[in-house]
């Protein structure tokens, strides 16, 4: 019997587990476990992306809204928040996907405030997409290389559009 004894005490501290244990009272409590840990990894899954959503660089045109402008030179408003260094140079350019073209209109110089502007859209179409971009170092060299270039040439040729991650918002407009 002492043997017995002591077998069932050994096994109870190598496996953690009282040496009289009800099997249903272990059950119980490797739920709350587990319902626990569950609970922990969608607590942690929330706060992680209610902190990425916080710090992830956002920026939006404001106005003019989605929809018809009366001029080719169009006003527009905005803001950019949370912009890292690495991304700072904040542009305003109209996109035309069909051509895989865009066309840098106005930088915006400072980052991480509202912003306001005019721009000129000259192209042959009615209707325009307007992005709002934050690009790095390469990419804003990339932008005052080709207008150098257009500048020298007098050419109205467009860049290969900018890769969508450096998009922050983008509305098209209709010429009324």
């Amino acid at each position: 019997m002492k043997d017995d004894l002591k077998e069932t005490l050994k096994k109870a501290i190598e496996e953690g587990v009282p040496a009289r244990a009800d099997p249903a009272r272990l059950q119980k409590q490797r739920r709350k476990t587990v319902l626990f840990i569950i609970a922990s990894l969608i607590l942690i899954v929330t706060a992680y992306g209610a902190y990425t959503s916080i710090t992830a660089p956002r920026g939006k045109i404001t106005s003019p809204e989605n929809g018809y402008v009366k001029s080719r030179l169009v006003e527009i408003e905005g803001f950019t928040r949370n912009i890292p260094s690495a991304r700072r140079y904040i542009w305003i350019i109209v996109d035309v996907k069909a051509l895989g073209l865009c066309w840098p209109k106005r930088q915006v110089y400072k980052a991480n405030e509202p912003f306001k502007t005019i721009i000129h859209e000259k192209g042959p179409n009615k209707t325009f997409v307007v992005s709002l971009y934050a690009v790095d170092r390469a990419t804003h060299d990339e932008i005052l290389k080709w207008f150098e270039i257009v500048r020298k040439t007098e050419s109205e040729a467009g860049m290969p559009m900018l890769p969508d991650d450096f998009r922050l918002s983008a509305l098209t407009l209709t010429l009324n």
